[in-house]
């Protein structure tokens, strides 16, 4: 091996180690930075081949990666709008030129565009949330209605979900007449409110009646201002397997379709969830759509994305479902300034979808994704690169030693 080569040898090897500093440095100082994907130097072998038995100095290579399919801890936060993701996948946020980019930093504010009069969800490098309607649509920048009154939407579907029935309720001594919706009587009753097109809401009464041993009546009826009752559809009879405490017949229990209301066109259907006979307390938990005119107080995010407006009246309304991206190669993509990424030709095109669905990840409102970075083995590495500059550094001043004792042979 020539001195000249130990020489190039020795600056290759202060070069490569001078590289992982550079990553350690932004590693450390992006610490705490949301949704930070550390990066990593590797180093390979450079060998030149001599031939015979002399050595030829090679050198050594560095390669920068990053860790970005790496999941970060996830902590939680006092905003709903702090959005975190949990397993596989990327926000898909746009620029402010229309750009799109991808990201894991979900520290999501509202703010206010004067211009466009629209409330974005926006991170902290100016980056907007997209995702798409709900009701169906392109997918687009999501604009939250703040301050905005909700407008009202018919309540289409009731559902019946967790309807236990108690085995131990005494049967009657009698069969029990039909329904008389003008003296209306049952064992149970639940009631759920509903709303017409502008609004109005009407209060539907579900009624159970014990008919034998292991059957079960349900009635549907609301009752006007005056008193005035009206059943809605006729009377839907269920029967339970004694042993297994479900339904036997009918099978599968609705869905069923309700008379429309007085003075209404609209109609209702009935949808039945987990409907038992059991030696337990009744229980009814009685949900529907629609919602009247109200002001929107507050925001939320669910699991799979779904963000949904909270109005003063106390109903939440889904406005919109958050776009997501995965990559065959996600460690292959593009860092850009502000912790977003781009996608390249060894990442892969972008798959879209959403939260939960075929592969990617769910989503945690109240919640960020920190950085992968460990400080502590961090720092080592700080060490490593420095001691190993260092001893870079002493062959060099070795071989420029060597090198002058040469030149000092011709005085």
């Amino acid at each position: 091996m020539s001195i000249n080569g130990a020489l190039r040898t020795s600056v290759s090897g202060m070069n490569a180690q001078g590289n992982r500093l550079s990553a350690v440095s932004d590693n450390i100082a992006n610490q705490s930075t949301t949704g930070y994907k550390k990066a990593d130097v590797e180093f390979s072998t450079l060998v030149l081949d001599g031939g015979g038995t002399d050595y030829s100095s090679g050198s050594v290579m560095s390669q920068t990666r990053r860790n970005i399919s790496a999941q970060g801890a996830i902590v939680g936060t006092s905003s709903a709008t702090d959005i975190a993701i949990q397993g596989n996948g990327f926000f898909v946020v746009q620029d402010p030129n229309g750009g799109q980019a991808y990201t894991r930093a979900g520290a999501f504010v509202q703010r206010y565009d004067a211009n466009a009069q629209a409330t974005y969800l926006v991170n902290s490098a100016g980056y907007r949330l997209t995702g798409q309607p709900v009701g169906g649509g392109a997918v687009e920048t999501i604009n939250l209605p703040v301050g905005k009154i909700m407008e009202p939407k018919a309540t289409d579907t009731i559902s019946l979900e967790n309807l236990q029935l108690p085995v131990s309720q005494p049967k009657p001594a009698a069969a029990p007449a039909a329904f008389d919706p003008a003296n209306p009587t049952s064992d149970y009753k639940t009631s759920v409110t509903v709303f017409d097109a502008v609004g109005t809401p009407t209060v539907v009464d579900v009624y159970a009646t014990k008919m034998d041993d292991n059957q079960w009546r349900l009635d549907f009826a609301t009752t006007a201002a005056d008193g005035t009752t009206t059943q809605l559809g006729g009377t839907t009879t269920v029967t339970f397997d004694s042993d297994t405490g479900k339904v036997d017949t009918p099978n599968p229990l609705g869905p069923i379709t309700l008379d429309a209301l007085p003075g209404r066109t609209e109609q209702i259907n009935v949808k039945f969830g987990n409907v038992t006979e059991y030696d337990a307390k009744y229980l009814a938990d009685a949900q529907r759509n629609g919602n009247p005119a109200s002001p929107v107080t507050d925001f939320r995010v669910g699991s799979d994305g779904t963000i949904s407006a909270i109005l003063e009246s106390g109903d939440t309304v889904d406005i919109y479902r958050a776009q997501m991206a995965k990559f065959k190669s996600a460690d292959q993509l593009e860092t850009m300034t502000g912790n977003v990424f781009r996608p390249t030709k060894s990442s892969g095109e972008p798959q879209f979808g959403f939260a939960g669905e075929n592969g990617f990840g769910t989503t945690q409102s109240g919640a960020l994704e920190q950085s992968n970075v460990d400080l502590a083995t961090e720092l080592t590495f700080m060490i490593e690169s420095q001691r190993g500059y260092s001893a870079n550094s002493k062959s060099f001043q070795t071989g420029a030693e060597m090198l002058d004792v040469l030149i000092n042979l011709k005085r």
